[in-house]
């Protein structure tokens, strides 16, 4: 480790570079000195390295911070930067526009894995590499590799600005040489940015000055271990994660109850289609994705609202569903991507643009389908404590859209990117879009006993933790986004793994299932973005904390996932007793009601028009990708589903008295009362009435595995504004 400063001339144009051995004694460089602290971290034995820098006299225009130097460096070393690079992103790329498609003469079933144009490291080995990115374009600023040579794993991390400005992670590559350099500074300059599709976008960042008499400090978490295998490395880098949670940061705003009333209400009002009986995925029917099936929402949005207590909502929610069953199949037995204003159609259709995708549908369109329409079973079923005719809609369809998908695996040997939905073949492979078709697939076999199924699902989960999981990457989820490592394929297999662990009892699918949630959290931003003040979320004072980026590609956080509750993770918890998982789910539950318009808090977009009550955008924006930074634009998306399932299928408060665990997911404040934690003191501080679900249960009940419509019959509590009341665990 070394200090670094650089030196800029008034045009902004960088000079010099001066690198001194990081030394405790301190350095001087002309009007500029430099103080090094060493300190043990708290836990996980990592170092605490803190730079004090002063200037003495002139005001020098400058960057400084930190620089290492890895030499006897290898090309397969595993390198991370959260929700920027993952195995480098050394994978082949093109340039082409939003929203891109692959281009024909590379697709084919075989196809490898190939990226737009984001930042990473070059593929080929001895070419130069160097990537830059600033703070707020990473879910938490840090750093990581892993060595399989010598099972070395190296961490830092920091924050995301000082006084000075924005911290800036960099990794460079000299062509030809074995070594890699990573330098972290503030204020962070760039020498080109990423925006939107292209890396060589022109940079406007400016570096600082610091004043006579100024002091500034950097600080940075080092750690260093040893790890057999990227396993261990991701629970390595998991435990840095959890240490800077701060679930506390997120202000407790509304409850989901309400979040859940407001959403159903704005379905109602702006993506209720009576002539179509579906619940679109868009507020205008003119869209060219007017009804997607799965992914942002089709066919989710429906499950979700079976929920409500309003008796029209549910109707309609049922009504959707059997619009789908009933319409929607396409010859294969697939369901059609779309719904478009001429009908049914794959998910590019009238996109001739591309001539050669227009029968494409995105393999996670078609798991999330099979996923959410066998949880509408169970979900109607439990409600009605009745089962579904063997001939009822719902049933016939889910029995072909598994037959199809097992028969695409039997014939393929995969479930590819893209399947031909019209005869069912794989298009393009290449990804794990598919990840979440073996939860599908294992929840069909539960509610129709198909064991051919529950095989299925068992043989494509093998592919994945052999060809993804274990490589530390996902890819595929969005159909709008290529290749690129992606959190929405994480969050699939964490589906798929738990699911096929309840079916089948194997232990080594709790293990997968753990490894997946771990790389699912360095998606997932741990602490509160410094927005800019005068930026609308500045304004409002919005948390980033457990906002979620979805891939490399679109370069802003979410809230939620998309496009699910991440009650697989609830699971996982109960079966691991890792009280980080449920942190992990904590926060990114908790984190989504502020992000929902409301009549009494709009959130404006830059025009200053004010989103209607129940709307939320997908944008969160901590960089300036799409030069909107800690802003939105004017449009309903996905993330309402994910809020709706966020009421409808986690507790608001889960409780267990034997360990001491309560937490509070939802808006409401949890405390034991009572000897022997016989009682919880639940406290509603906002000024909206709240229906929490309870889940309290002891460590015996905690090793069964939940039942898959648990939520529909789980206790709820009342709540009014500013009330407090109590409740038995017993």
């Amino acid at each position: 480790m070394k200090i670094l400063f650089r030196y800029f001339d008034t045009a902004n144009r960088q000079t010099t570079s001066r690198v001194f051995a990081a030394e405790d004694s301190g350095v001087s460089d002309g009007n500029l000195r430099a103080r090094l602290k060493h300190t043990p971290a708290d836990g996980n034995g990592d170092t605490r390295v803190e730079l004090k820098v002063e200037a003495r006299d002139a005001a020098p225009r400058v960057t400084y911070g930190f620089e290492w130097t890895f030499n006897d460096w290898s090309h397969g070393t595993y390198t991370l930067m959260p929700a920027g690079l993952y195995a480098g992103n050394r994978f082949e790329s093109v340039k082409i526009p939003y929203s891109p498609r692959y281009p024909a003469d590379c697709v084919e079933p075989a196809m490898p894995l190939i990226l737009s144009d984001v930042p990473r490291l070059e593929r080929e080995p001895g070419r130069p590499s160097h990537v830059q990115m600033l703070a707020g374009d990473l879910a938490w600023p840090a750093f990581a590799w892993w060595d399989p040579r010598s099972d070395e794993a190296f961490l830092v991390h920091g924050p995301a600005r000082t006084n000075r400005g924005e911290t800036l992670w960099e990794v460079e590559e000299p062509g030809g040489h074995d070594s890699l350099t990573l330098r972290v500074t503030v204020p962070g300059v760039r020498s080109r940015r990423y925006e939107h599709m292209r890396v060589d976008a022109p940079s406007h960042d400016r570096p600082g000055t610091i004043q006579p008499g100024e002091c500034d400090t950097l600080a940075l978490i080092v750690a260093r271990w040893t790890c057999a295998d990227l396993e261990e490395f991701h629970s390595g880098v998991f435990a840095r994660w959890h240490s800077l949670l701060d679930t506390a940061s997120i202000p407790a705003l509304c409850p989901f109850s309400r979040v859940y009333e407001t959403i159903a209400e704005k379905y109602n009002r702006w993506n209720w289609h009576s002539d179509w009986k579906l619940y679109l995925t868009v507020t205008d029917e003119n869209d060219n994705y007017p009804y997607q099936t799965g992914w942002c929402g089709g066919g989710i949005a429906a499950y979700a609202l079976l929920a409500a207590e309003e008796p029209l909502t549910r109707a309609r929610a049922s009504e959707n569903i059997d619009t789908v069953c009933r319409e929607a199949a396409a010859p294969c037995g697939l369901l059609f991507g779309k719904r478009a204003r001429d009908g049914w159609a794959p998910d590019f259709h009238g996109q001739e643009q591309h001539p050669h995708t227009v029968r494409w549908t995105l393999a996670r369109r078609q798991g999330d389908a099979l996923f959410y329409l066998a949880k509408a079973i169970f979900r109607d079923e439990q409600s009605r404590g009745a089962m579904l005719p063997d001939d009822h809609p719902w049933r016939t369809t889910l029995r072909t859209l598994a037959t199809a998908l097992c028969r695409v695996w039997r014939e393929c040997g995969q479930w590819g990117h893209f399947m031909d939905n019209l005869d069912g073949h794989v298009c393009a492979g290449g990804t794990c879009s598919g990840a979440i078709i073996p939860a599908g697939l294992v929840l069909a076999h539960e509610t129709e006993g198909a064991t051919e199924w529950l095989e299925c699902a068992w043989q494509g989960a093998e592919a994945f933790l052999r060809d993804w999981t274990r490589r530390g990457l996902t890819a595929g989820g969005p159909g709008d986004a290529l290749g690129n490592i992606d959190s929405e394929s994480a969050a699939g297999l964490v589906e798929s793994y738990v699911w096929l662990w309840q079916s089948t009892g194997e232990e080594k699918w709790i293990g997968a299932a753990a490894d997946a949630a771990r790389q699912l959290a360095t998606w997932v931003m741990p602490y509160a973005y410094p927005f800019p003040a005068d930026s609308e979320f500045g304004r409002l004072g919005m948390v980033s904390t457990g906002t979620v980026f979805a891939n490399t590609q679109n370069k802003h956080s979410a809230p939620g996932l998309c496009t699910h509750s991440g009650e697989s993770l609830l699971r996982l918890f109960r079966a691991t007793g890792d009280r980080r998982i449920l942190d992990l789910l904590c926060v990114i539950a908790r984190t989504l009601p502020q992000y929902m318009s409301r009549a009494d808090r709009p959130i404006h977009d830059p025009g200053g028009n004010p989103l209607p009550p129940g709307w939320i955008n997908e944008r969160v924006n901590t960089s300036d990708w799409d030069n909107n930074l800690g802003g939105i634009f004017h449009g309903s998306c996905w993330c309402e589903v994910s809020a709706l399932l966020t009421w409808m299928e986690l507790p608001g408060v889960y409780a267990c008295p034997a360990s001491g665990i309560l937490v509070a997911l939802d808006h409401v404040e949890a405390r034991w009362s009572g000897g022997n934690r016989s009682r919880i003191a639940l406290r509603n501080p906002t000024p909206f009435p709240a229906k929490v679900r309870l889940l309290v249960e002891d460590d015996a009940a905690r090793e069964r595995p939940l039942p898959a419509a648990w939520c529909a019959n789980a206790p709820l509590v009342e709540i009014g504004p500013a009330e407090t009341t109590e409740v038995k665990t017993e």
